[in-house]
C-alpha cells in the first residue's frame, strides 16, 4: 500500500507527527511519501476572504453550497485519479492530494 502524510508547515509539531507516522507505515511494509506545504501567503488569505464575502452577499444559501461544491469538483475533475491508497491530513485538508496530478 502507498501512504502518503500532507501537512503545512505551522511550525507546531508537524513533521515529528508525520515522522511517527511514516515510521509505523513503514514498519508495516507500506511505502510513504510526505508532501508538506508552506503556510498559507497574506495574498491568498485575503483573496479566500473576498471570494466568500462575495459568495455570501450575492448568493442564497443553497446557491453558496452549489458554487462551492462546482468549485471542488472542478478543481478535483482537473487533477485526475489518486495514485495512493490511504491520504492522512495532518490539520488542514488539501483536496488537490486526492486526486492524480
Amino acid at each position: 500500500m502507498h501512504v502518503q502524510i500532507v501537512y503545512t508547515e505551522s511550525g507546531r509539531g508537524l513533521p515529528k507527527d508525520s515522522a511517527l507516522l511514516q515510521h509505523v507505515f513503514e514498519s508495516l511494509g507500506h511505502q510513504v511519501t510526505i508532501t508538506t506545504h508552506p503556510p498559507a501567503s497574506e495574498n491568498r488569505l485575503k483573496h479566500a476572504a473576498r471570494w466568500h464575502k462575495a459568495l455570501n452577499r450575492f448568493l442564497s444559501p443553497g446557491l453558496r453550497r452549489l458554487a462551492l461544491k462546482l468549485q471542488r469538483h472542478i478543481r478535483i475533475t482537473l487533477n485526475g485519479k489518486s495514485r495512493h491508497d490511504l491520504i492522512i491530513h495532518l490539520q488542514s485538508i488539501r483536496p488537490r492530494h486526492f486526486y492524480r496530478n
